[in-house]
């Protein structure tokens, strides 16, 4: 069976803690979008980017045609966004 391949597919994951990661394509290429709830402390955004990370590894990665990895990723943050009710 052939996987699909993710590479130009839109990525998406929310961490426990609310803080939401998206990026145009799962290869990050473009870099990732990072919208910080109120409220939420440093200690959770590290929580958060940590399972992002691991959710994107072991989910995302294999269906990659190519990955760069995490350390040129480019992130954009924004902070201030309401938390979810």
């Amino acid at each position: 069976m052939i996987k699909k391949r993710l590479d130009t597919e839109p990525f998406r994951y929310e961490g426990v803690n609310g803080v939401v990661f998206t990026s145009k394509y799962s290869n990050l290429t473009l870099g990732v979008d990072v919208k910080i709830p109120l409220g939420v402390t440093e200690e959770q955004v590290i929580q958060d980017t940590t399972e992002m990370a691991v959710f994107h590894r072991t989910s995302i990665w294999d269906n990659l045609t190519g990955f760069g990895g995490y350390d040129i990723v480019q992130y954009r943050v924004q902070r201030g966004y309401p938390p979810k009710t």
